[in-house]
């Protein structure tokens, strides 16, 4: 029980610690309703002593001076303790609305600048139910544990001091009971916290599920697959209600357990005071007036019993948030990184291998060397799983190598800044990700401070500003969730004028027109190579017939470059690039 306890302080600590910049940033307005709670506490305690002056003066000594004071006294202090108790509330919300922001916007932060790894083992789901559904069980368990454990306890500790003074030997008498109520709260917490845990986890993973789903309604309905859907859905809200059931139970139990412990003092009192009364030791009066203010003291003591179940969960939710702020970002900058500026566009891989999963996995790309001249055109071409997304994935620094180097101009990307780095290069791929936001907005979005002009010229170089005039509403047309309204051969040019604003002087194109039609597929192809002239471009390509006049063209297979040359070169030997060939365009 020792241990527990000890551990449950620990903890507690190492949550304060963590809200430690909230609680200084906001010092001063929590200082204010702690002063609020004491005045709340003191009228609360005033309250019980009035009564046994009430009792004594008007019904026993039939004071008619008291008769007009006392009743106006106890109007004055009820308007002190409500306005003490309004202003408390209203200082402690707001309070809590700006820090469950600042948690929130603390949150997006860092998710945001989270490494590429971090995305790929983590559902959107899992994020959103961290920055929003577990960010407010802390705000909501600070505020609580405040009001709980600040203003109840001061309350309490005010009507113990009422209670002395009236009978010290009632007092104890009612106290008697209360170490016999702190077993049931060490032996539940530890449960308690347990079906938390499991009820937060259950949360991420429906939230995680719904994501997908609904993120795919297409997928769903052509599959006929909504029965499907609600049938796992259902599993997993089985499965949260049957933690949530053993979180209300433990929760509930608590304060029946103490409530029953607690009757021993309760009756102690009755036997004793009683026994008091009748013996001609204390007046009616006075036990009447210490069973009030034990009456009143009881609601604040009940409501610190009730507490557990809000420290348990602030205690988690705390312990998830903090485990995901200290989370190390390892893609950042070196301590001394140049930030570079007039990039021309060498680009050098030397020796450089990497596997996404350092422990299990085999090598995704295994000692791969090669080099493209600045205003230059590098194709990459292989079968599916050769690594040839990688290799932009890593030029972009989204993974650091697992050996190996790789350069700009020289320089090695790991000592360039990650700013100056991305802002080197245009990357235009066939997933191509638009905001529910307007055309103008999402080409605009690697250049904020363009102008209209500066964007109608983009869309003009993409192919896309014929399309664009003839949409409802031109360039303030709403795309829809991931550019929905959109054909694919629209929103690859879109995000070619997405690029051609961002004019960075490396361009990579991963599969760029390998899911479009010919039509789509000529505009797109029209474009890039408007787009690319003078530009260092490194193209991962399925269809041949857009790279076939590459400055030079590498043909991966498992990991490792087993071909380059120009097509005239390739074509000549019986490989690989020439068995692509020979597939996609037969013998001719």
């Amino acid at each position: 029980m020792k241990v527990v306890s000890i551990g449950l302080i620990k903890r507690f600590i190492y949550a304060l610690t963590f809200l430690k910049p909230y609680f200084i940033h906001f010092r001063v307005k929590f200082f204010i309703a702690i002063a609020l709670m004491f005045v709340v506490a003191g009228t609360t305690a005033a309250y019980a002593y009035l009564v046994k002056e009430v009792l004594d003066k008007i019904f026993v000594e039939k004071n008619t001076a008291m008769l007009v004071i006392l009743p106006f006294v106890i109007i004055v202090i009820t308007i002190i303790k409500n306005t003490a108790l309004f202003l408390q509330t209203r200082i402690m919300q707001v309070m809590m609305a700006k820090i469950t922001l600042g948690i929130q916007s603390a949150m997006y932060e860092k998710y945001i600048n989270a490494d590429m790894e971090f995305f790929d083992n983590t559902s959107t789901g899992s994020m959103l139910t961290k920055m929003f559904h577990t960010t407010n069980s802390i705000a909501d368990g600070i505020n609580t544990i405040i009001v709980v454990a600040i203003r109840e306890f001061l309350t309490v500790i005010a009507l113990l001091i009422v209670l002395f003074y009236q009978s010290p030997v009632l007092t104890l008498l009612s106290l008697i009971s209360l170490p016999f109520t702190i077993m049931p709260v060490v032996i539940i917490s530890k449960k308690l916290r347990q079906s938390i845990n499991s009820t937060q986890l259950g949360m991420e993973g429906l939230m995680s599920h719904t994501d997908d789903s609904l993120k795919f309604p297409k997928l769903v309905k052509s599959n006929a697959a909504e029965a499907f859907e609600l049938q796992r859905t259902s599993k997993i809200f089985g499965a949260i209600l049957n933690f949530r059931r053993k979180v209300i139970i433990l929760s509930s139990i608590l304060p029946s357990i103490n409530e029953t412990i607690s009757i021993i003092g309760v009756a102690s009192v009755i036997w004793y005071g009683g026994y008091s009364v009748i013996n001609g030791t204390l007046t009616s009066g006075e036990f009447f007036a210490f069973f009030t203010a034990m009456t009143i003291a009881y609601k604040p003591l009940k409501s610190l019993t009730r507490l557990n179940f809000t420290v348990q969960m602030f205690l988690v939710s705390v312990d998830v948030i903090r485990g995901e702020m200290e989370r190390e970002v390892k893609i950042k900058n070196a301590p001394n990184a140049i930030e570079v500026t007039n990039v021309c566009g060498d680009i050098s891989f030397k020796n450089v291998s990497f596997r996404y999963n350092k422990e299990h996995e085999s090598l995704t790309l295994n000692n791969v060397s090669f080099s493209v001249q600045s205003g230059k055109t590098l194709a990459i071409v292989g079968p599916t799983g050769a690594g040839k997304s990688t290799i932009i994935s890593l030029l972009e620094r989204f993974y650091e190598p697992t050996s190996g180097t790789i350069t700009i101009d020289g320089i090695n990307i790991a000592n360039i800044t990650l700013s100056s780095l991305r802002k080197s290069i245009s990357l235009v791929s066939q997933d191509v990700q638009l905001f529910n936001d307007t055309i103008e907005n999402n080409i605009r979005y690697t250049k904020t401070d363009a102008s209209h002009e500066e964007i109608i010229n983009a869309a003009r170089l993409a192919n896309a500003e014929e399309f664009i005039q003839r949409m409802p509403d031109g360039y303030q047309t709403i795309v829809g969730q991931s550019g929905v309204k959109l054909s694919g051969g629209q929103k690859q040019r879109i995000a070619i004028a997405r690029a051609i604003l961002y004019n960075a002087p490396i361009v990579l194109l991963d599969e760029a027109t390998s899911a479009l039609d010919s039509i789509s597929e000529k505009l797109i192809q029209d474009a890039l190579d408007k787009f690319m002239q003078g530009k260092t471009t490194i193209a991962i390509a399925h269809r041949l017939s857009t790279i076939i006049n590459a400055d030079k063209i590498i043909v991966m297979h498992h990991g490792q470059i087993v071909e380059e040359g120009t097509h005239a070169e390739l074509i000549k030997t019986d490989g690989h690039y020439k068995n692509l060939y020979t597939t996609q365009f037969g013998n001719n």
